[in-house]
């Protein structure tokens, strides 16, 4: 993790003058990204998950920057009910979001960008439209009626193409359908398949992926190296920002934690480490002699505003016996399926600074007063010195050079620069420290040697920290999902009977086979391609179970 937010900078800068060659002196003009968005289906009973998947681009046949895609259920309005974070892996992405079960009747809309994107037009995210149905009660979404449009209807054209096509056109319940197709026929590595109802299909669907040609004002870096976090440093007093001060980020439970510099105007940009889930994380901004200073952490999802256009939320007659079928399998689902706890394995860090120098253990010694004794009558390395009236912590070691940097000064893993809260701490909650007696450069910064205090309850032994320092839950990357669905997978009680989310994964299959559903009932396959262009091709094949 060192030099991260260094490295991240240049790249940025080099970004910057490749193109200043290509375009007008005038007006810079950024590559821009694109995501196209695909779904297992565009009708939902609440509390179902949306599987999807989807294809990052980026224009003027360059590298695609970004290494996140952010992933949102959105109300027409733009309100969030679930989000998701995941990572391309060679410019495809996959994942699943829930629909909470208390969301109400209505129209919905999955969309999905990069942090990149959000130097465009939030008009220009990939949005798939959805239905969902909540069938526990009767009231609707309400929608003001400015986002009300007849004319919001399908806009995708049905392929009607020979891609797939089906060995038969009415099965049994559990009979095997057999689905040969021609994969010359299309791009296999963008291509999706599902099985779904036919009430659930793409004749209930509106896609959207707009294109801006390229950016002209740059205000998100890409994230190129993973997930990062982004804000800036403020004085309290007037509320203007503090440029080159330092910024540390400690994540829960690691032995690690990641420093940088906000930049000229103040502004900080930090490469965070490959994680999976919601972690804590900590925030503190070194003290500013005589004056108070907070951090101000952007949000990591968009929060532009956007009115979305919908029809109005119709169900007839002959739509509701086929969604009370879904509903009936979704309650079937609940019933009878074992769902697997997912097993987060805490992985156990290492300290950032392996072994250290000496370790001084509390216990092994007899108590002391103070935390300073500690330091002064044991052999430890580190001496307490009083420069100009105030007191300081320095370390001690073969290197002259040592004493040009200012030490790394750590409770439970935060920095702390204020050495007055450090030896105020009572040392019976203290139960061992660390030292590096050798300049360790850590974040691109050089320390003279390391401290590191522990406390008996990992509860900072009730350190006074400045007002910048806040926690943060904060979600990283959406875990994988823990199973991987292939062609002979065979969901009984699911309203996606099969999803084949990239269809490379089978690419050397002439036949893709599976179980018909058991649910008598229409239903339909359906084939989502994504072109070079950036388009997305439908085809749909239906057939019965009776």
């Amino acid at each position: 993790m060192r030099n991260m937010s260094f490295t991240y900078r240049i790249f940025v800068l080099l970004l910057v003058g490749l193109y200043l060659p290509v375009f007008s002196f005038a007006q810079l003009n950024y590559p821009s990204e694109q995501v196209v968005l695909l779904t297992d289906r565009f009708v939902y009973i609440s509390g179902e998950s949306i599987q999807f998947s989807g294809n990052l681009s980026i224009s003027q046949n360059e590298s695609t920057l970004s290494e996140v895609v952010y992933v949102e259920l959105i109300l027409p309005n733009g309100q969030k009910i679930s989000q998701a974070k995941l990572k391309p892996k060679l410019n495809k992405f996959e994942g699943e979001l829930s629909v909470s079960p208390d969301v109400l009747s209505g129209y919905y809309f999955l969309r999905a960008y990069s942090k990149w994107m959000r130097n465009g037009d939030v008009s220009d995210y990939a949005y798939v439209r959805l239905k969902v149905i909540n069938p526990f009660t009767d009231e609707l979404m309400f929608v003001n009626d400015s986002l009300i449009d007849s004319s919001a209807e399908l806009i995708n054209k049905i392929d009607d193409s020979a891609t797939l096509s089906l060995d038969k056109v009415s099965y049994n319940p559990g009979e095997q359908i057999l689905m040969p197709f021609d994969s010359t026929r299309l791009g296999l590595s963008k291509t999706s398949l599902s099985i779904i109802p036919a009430i659930s299909s793409a004749s209930n669907n509106q896609l959207s992926n707009g294109r801006t040609v390229a950016y002209t004002e740059l205000k998100f870096y890409p994230e190129t190296k993973g997930i990062t976090l982004s804000g800036k440093v403020i004085r309290v007093s007037d509320q203007t920002k503090v440029p080159y001060h330092k910024v540390n980020i400690h994540l829960e439970n690691e032995k690690d934690f990641i420093a940088v510099l906000s930049d000229s105007v103040g502004d900080f940009n930090i490469a965070l480490p490959h994680r999976y889930g919601r972690i804590e994380l900590f925030a503190i901004a070194a003290s500013l002699e005589n004056e108070e200073v907070e951090i101000l952490i952007d949000q990591d999802f968009c929060s532009r505003k956007i009115d979305l256009k919908v029809p109005e939320f119709t169900v007839n007659d002959s739509e509701k016996e086929a969604l009370l079928k879904m509903v009936n399998t979704y309650q079937l689902k609940r019933l009878y399926q074992n769902t697997d706890s997912l097993n987060e394995n805490l992985q156990t860090y290492q300290a950032f600074y392996g072994d250290p120098y000496k370790s001084v253990d509390f216990d092994s010694y007899v108590a002391l007063d103070s935390l300073s004794q500690y330091f002064t009558d044991l052999p430890s390395w580190v001496k307490v010195k009083v420069e100009k009236g105030k007191r300081k912590i320095v370390l001690y070691g073969p290197q002259a050079s040592l004493q040009l940097y200012e030490p790394l000064i750590m409770i439970d893993w935060i920095p702390v620069d204020d050495v007055e809260h450090i030896l105020a701490l009572d040392p019976r909650r203290i139960n061992n420290f660390e030292v590096i007696i050798t300049p360790y450069i850590h974040g691109g910064i050089t320390y003279g040697g390391i401290l590191n205090i522990f406390s008996r309850k990992n509860d900072f032994a009730g350190m006074n920290f400045p007002e910048s320092a806040e926690y943060i839950n904060y979600d990283f990357y959406n875990f994988p999902r823990n199973k991987i669905q292939d062609t002979d997978q065979y969901n009984s009680f699911d309203n996606t009977i099969l999803w084949i989310a990239d269809l490379s994964t089978v690419a050397n299959q002439n036949t893709i086979s599976t179980e018909a559903p058991l649910l008598k009932g229409e239903y339909v396959v359906l084939l989502q391609s994504i072109d070079e262009n950036g388009n997305i091709a439908i085809e749909e094949k239906s057939f019965s179970v009776e």
